[in-house]
């Protein structure tokens, strides 16, 4: 299946988004939640240099090849790593959700290796990389970050490895079941609406189908009866027959 054709303009990281200084305990909370694995006065030093950047669907956090200038901490939203073909075609590689921290290997990596694109709107922390660096300045706090990063940012793309042996069924109950784990998403005071920040080509793509396949998935019964997406809310109906068969 080819890819979309994203139309964003290549947007520097500090141009693209709105930038603010949150609150240091908001922050702290947030850093806490998300990379539980750091100590304490690690997660509270990361907080005193975080910025809150707001981004809007179609803006580029960075671009590959672009120098690595911060850590950045997903906190509503969805984003993608995004990788150009040579006809100028777009693949998303894997959704990034909010808990995901990029890059996965902060101290390592000299260059971001993908293009962070914004598939809707929302919000992240972001630590200039010389005080991340220097906080994180040993080895279990880098492993840390690295392996929690890792297991977020993957992980649904370990559930469904086996894309080619697994059914379009499968994959989209695979996907819901993913989504629907993020409480950021949930509607406030539901428990089975769930707010829906992507279009159905976005999600084609994740799932390796084209949309009118995902439009015709939709209306069959078997998924009917599991969840349905209505303009921007996503309603479960049965959670548990999403899981794997």
């Amino acid at each position: 299946m080819g890819g979309s054709h994203y139309s964003g303009v290549m947007l520097n990281a500090d141009k693209a988004v709105i930038t603010a200084l949150p609150d240091s305990a908001d922050s702290l909370r947030t850093i806490r939640r998300y990379l539980p694995a750091l100590p304490l006065e690690k997660a509270a030093a990361l907080a005193e240099h975080a910025e809150l950047r707001h981004f809007k669907r179609g803006d580029y956090l960075y671009c590959a090849g672009e120098p690595i200038t911060g850590l950045w901490v997903v906190t509503q939203g969805v984003l993608t790593g995004l990788k150009f073909q040579r006809d100028g075609e777009g693949r998303l590689v894997t959704p990034i959700f909010p808990g995901h921290c990029l890059p996965t290997a902060l101290r390592v990596a000299e260059v971001n290796y993908f293009n962070l694109f914004a598939l809707s709107d929302g919000t992240a922390l972001f630590i200039p990389k010389a005080p991340a660096m220097r906080i994180l300045d040993d080895v279990a706090c880098a492993d840390a970050l690295h392996l929690n990063t890792v297991k977020t940012l993957f992980g649904f793309t370990d559930m469904v490895a086996n894309m080619n042996e697994t059914s379009s069924l499968t994959r989209l109950k695979l996907f819901i079941a993913h989504y629907i784990t993020y409480d950021e998403f949930r509607l406030e005071g539901s428990t089975e609406r769930y707010r829906w920040n992507m279009t159905l080509a976005d999600l084609a793509q994740f799932i390796r189908v084209t949309r009118p396949h995902i439009q015709v998935n939709l209306k069959k019964p078997e998924i009917a009866r599991l969840f349905s997406i209505n303009r921007r809310v996503l309603t479960v109906h049965y959670a548990d027959g999403l899981r794997p068969d």
